[in-house]
């Protein structure tokens, strides 16, 4: 199961809720273990999971007919309610579509007074139709609530993620085996996108590959400009499996480095291992920010960062965030990213970034490419 059961009930208690209404993908998919979630490519068509505060009362799925026959064979929830525009001989789908069928669910669980919705994450035209389904009740955005839950993974998703880490990994490796001086910037990212797709995985939209000071540019698409030697080769890459994300970036020199180079990365690697000697239960995101910030900063005080890292699953970006006044402390099974970056405008950005799991008493890195700066020319 993907979903973190205990601590879902805990966390909705806590918080005095008493129903999730869940319409989100990448929330359905979270508490349902349901992968072909289709609720944003056919908008007339989403998918709905009510999860209670209650343990004693059952989840519920609405979904539309098309995806009963693989909503079952996946999922752990047995409570599903089939919907459709219309009636058909033999179809055991609700007629009504799916506005009917969720009223009709709540209307079953009077007791369930306070609803929590996700606010920030879904259309505004599904929005105001769960709100009205819940107009005699109390409704509340959930959104922080929702990721805290995701925020400590299960055993299940902590294999799916380290799955994707170590495609990841291969497809860097094929990647970067691919290069040699002259190669385009779209040449090598294929060469990434052909190696995922071996692997049975899937890529992400955020696909971020440059030579050179082009590099600098924070989500560089790949382009036409083919590498010469000097060049910096940013990439910040990722992978999809089941679900659920893999994120990593590194900066190489394709040649030799010069002396400006070496410097500028020194600096982004003694941020990196400030910031991952702190990565251990207890430890607020605040303190892994300031620690990697001011590891970069003693040998280029003018650096800046935004942020140093954040929490993955089945999203990109998962709580905790790694940036300033984040009081939030790393728990056992979390799995973060943390990343060190430096634009320079002549040379191009400097990046390290790597996924770690905390655990009882401090962290295993799961991403292992060369830290080393220089690449063999070919």
């Amino acid at each position: 199961m993907l979903l973190n059961h205990s601590r879902a009930l805990e966390l909705m208690g806590r918080d005095g809720v008493d129903v999730l209404v869940l319409t989100q993908p990448n929330n359905f998919l979270y508490f349902s273990d349901f992968t072909q979630v289709n609720s944003f490519s056919f908008i007339d068509r989403p998918a709905i999971c009510l999860f209670f505060a209650d343990p004693a009362i059952e989840p519920v799925a609405i979904i539309p007919r098309w995806n009963l026959e693989a909503f079952v064979r996946t999922s752990w929830i047995t409570a599903v309610v089939v919907y459709a525009e219309h009636a058909a001989p033999g179809s055991r789908a609700e007629a009504g579509g799916w506005r009917r069928a969720l009223r009709t669910a709540l209307a079953d669980r009077t007791d369930a007074r306070t609803v929590g919705v996700e606010e920030k994450a879904i259309p505004k035209w599904i929005l105001d139709e769960v709100t009205a389904a819940c107009a005699d009740r109390t409704v509340r955005d959930c959104s922080e609530l929702i990721r805290r839950i995701r925020a400590v993974k299960t055993a299940d998703e902590i294999r799916h993620l380290c799955a994707a880490a170590r495609v990841l990994e291969t497809a860097s490796a094929d990647m970067l085996a691919a290069a040699h001086t002259g190669v385009s910037e779209a040449e090598l990212a294929a060469s990434y996108r052909a190696s995922v797709g071996r692997q049975g995985a899937e890529g992400i939209k955020n696909f971020v590959l440059g030579f050179g000071p082009e590099s600098i540019i924070t989500h560089k698409l790949p382009g036409s400009r083919r590498l010469a030697e000097g060049d910096l080769i940013r990439f910040d890459l990722g992978a999809l499996v089941h679900g659920y994300h893999a994120d990593n970036a590194r900066s190489y020199v394709w040649g030799t480095p010069s002396a400006a180079q070496e410097r500028r990365y020194a600096a982004v690697m003694n941020g990196q291992t400030q910031g991952e000697a702190l990565l251990r239960p207890g430890v607020p995101a605040s303190e892994i920010y300031a620690a990697t910030a001011d590891g970069l900063r003693q040998s280029l005080p003018n650096a800046r960062m935004e942020h140093v890292g954040h929490g993955i699953g089945v999203e990109h970006h998962e709580s905790p965030a790694l940036i300033h006044g984040n009081t939030q402390a790393l728990e056992p099974n979390m799995v973060i990213n943390l990343e060190t970056l430096y634009h320079d405008a002549e040379h191009g950005a400097f990046a390290v970034e790597d996924t770690y799991l905390i655990t009882d008493d401090g962290h295993e890195r799961w991403t292992h490419l060369s830290r080393e700066l220089g690449l063999a020319v070919s």
